[in-house]
């Protein structure tokens, strides 16, 4: 049978309306002194934090508040009156007078710790890791539902489209759980022995929050377990003005997960301007050896005349092939350089590759123009050289007008695949075609 209970029945807004008044009498002034945790400002100005210390924490307001030199983590002394807020049943401290205190306990371990790492080269840039300037596989380590994750995708889905990703879902907040991203960063690194895709750049990231919040990515291990990582390591932790230990050590540091992903990828605009700038090098290159060896090209044929027509077709011959040869091997050179960047783009830009094809055809241009220069090519078409034919190989001499043999003379003609013994019957003066 249950007891009779011989009290008053309150109803929720007597009792609430109730502690409200019993806290505004008790605690109408107090002096308390905390460390300072989710801090937020207002538009209107009004200021909203937690104090806290080692076992508790209480939510204060700081209305209209002036300018402030605090953050979370900061150590402070506030004066005010407790009330309770009726409508949500929690209390709450009305602050009025505020003074620094020096540095809370979370953030006084920070520092500590941040300067021993600092003292051991664990942020020299000295051990960092260069960042690829085209990664095709990143893993992204965050929780699964992370907005993070969101941002991260949609960035590298919008400017790197054919960029592989995959996730590594971990607890990026708790008690112990950066001990979770430890092991990721270490299975990833030795992605053999688990099975693991081999990845080029590692993002760990998650959204922001509070000291507490954070807290994970300040711990020694993770830290330790970054520096160690032989994989590229890009943090996108928190805010912009959130700092962390794994800030610290990571190879690069972005504001936000959204700027980690930025960071990493290269947008197609970009990679179409850099290709363009690639064959606009190469056409330079072509067209500049091309001009040098025209040049020299002519002055060989000038310098031709002054030499006995035989001797001269050979020397022509071999300087030609020379210079088609030292022309491929500079342009098989320049090319050598920059064809593992075309061909791993050529099949997602279509324009280069029409520019390049252009560029072959152009070529081929080139070799047919100094096959036409060349004096065998001459003879293939039908011409000859007519030489006076004397024992002496050496006194042989070019025939080219009618003075210079008489009726029953020897001579030698020259065609494209051997030579021609004939003896001159008459001589005719020449007639107009």
């Amino acid at each position: 049978m249950k007891e009779n209970l011989q009290t008053k029945v309150f109803s929720v807004s007597e009792l609430a309306r109730g502690i409200r008044s019993h806290l505004e009498i008790e605690f109408h002034q107090v002096c308390v002194e905390g460390e300072v945790s989710n801090l937020t400002k207002q538009a209107s100005g009004h200021l909203y934090f937690s104090l806290k210390d080692e076992e508790s924490q209480i939510s204060c307001a700081f209305f209209r508040a002036p300018k402030i030199e605090w953050t979370d983590g900061s150590l402070i002394r506030v004066k005010g009156k407790m009330s309770f807020y009726v409508a949500r049943g929690t209390a709450q401290l009305i602050v009025k007078e505020v003074e620094n205190a020096g540095l809370g306990f979370l953030q006084k371990k920070f520092e500590e710790l941040k300067e021993k790492l600092r003292r051991e080269g664990l942020f020299s840039s000295e051990h960092k890791n260069q960042i690829p300037p085209y990664p095709q596989k990143i893993a992204i380590i965050t929780s699964k539902n992370a907005a993070a994750l969101r941002d991260i995708t949609q960035v590298l889905k919008r400017r790197c489209p054919w960029i592989q990703t995959y996730l590594y879902p971990v607890s990026v907040q708790g008690e112990g759980t950066w001990k979770q991203t430890c092991l990721a960063i270490e299975k990833l690194n030795r992605s053999k022995i688990y099975g693991l895709p081999k990845v080029d750049v590692l993002i760990l990231a998650r959204g922001g929050g509070s000291l507490e919040d954070l807290w994970n990515f300040n711990e020694e291990g993770l830290a330790r377990s970054i520096f160690a990582s032989q994989i590229p390591i890009i943090t996108g932790i928190g805010h912009e003005i959130d700092f962390t230990l794994a800030d610290f050590v990571a190879d690069m540091r972005a504001a936000t997960p959204s700027a980690a992903a930025e960071l990493v990828s290269i947008s197609q605009k970009e990679l179409q301007n850099q290709l363009y700038s690639f064959s606009q090098k190469a056409k330079h290159l072509m067209l500049s050896q091309f001009e040098k060896e025209n040049t020299r090209l002519q002055i060989s044929s000038q310098s031709l005349r002054s030499f006995a027509i035989k001797g001269a077709l050979k020397n022509q011959q071999t300087e030609l092939k020379q210079y088609a040869l030292r022309l491929s091997q500079v342009f098989c050179l320049y090319q050598e350089r920059k064809i593992f960047l075309l061909e791993n783009l050529k099949n997602r830009l279509i324009s280069p590759q029409k520019r390049w094809e252009s560029y072959q055809n152009r070529w081929k241009q080139c070799q047919a123009i100094l096959k036409a220069l060349s004096p065998r090519h001459l003879l293939e078409k039908g011409f000859s050289i007519v030489f006076q034919n004397h024992q002496n190989q050496n006194k042989q001499k070019v025939v080219s007008r009618l003075s210079q043999v008489k009726k029953e003379d020897l001579l030698k003609i020259q065609v494209s695949d051997g030579t021609l013994a004939v003896k001159v019957l008459e001589k005719k003066k020449k007639t107009r075609f």
